[in-house]
């Protein structure tokens, strides 16, 4: 099977597992698959979701990355 290779950084990384983690259920079989996988993936490559200090982590992520795009540091509803 072909691989695709891609890299996100750590505070991207940690969002993305988040909202896919929260993200509502759906009949699209597809996506479920997709979700799986992506959801495992990033259970090998974080720590962060594991640790008693999660939340702090993921809202200090989420603050980087709106800082870096320039959007309200001060909004946590992603």
């Amino acid at each position: 099977m072909k691989k695709a290779h891609f890299s996100l950084d750590q505070d991207a990384a940690l969002v993305l597992f988040e909202i896919l983690q929260s993200d509502s259920p759906t009949d699209n079989a597809d996506w479920v698959l997709v979700q799986d996988e992506l959801v495992c993936a990033l259970e090998k490559a974080l720590t962060e979701p594991f640790s008693e200090s999660y939340v702090e982590d993921l809202n200090a992520a989420r603050v980087r990355l709106r800082q870096r795009a320039r959007i309200n540091p001060g909004v946590s509803d992603i």
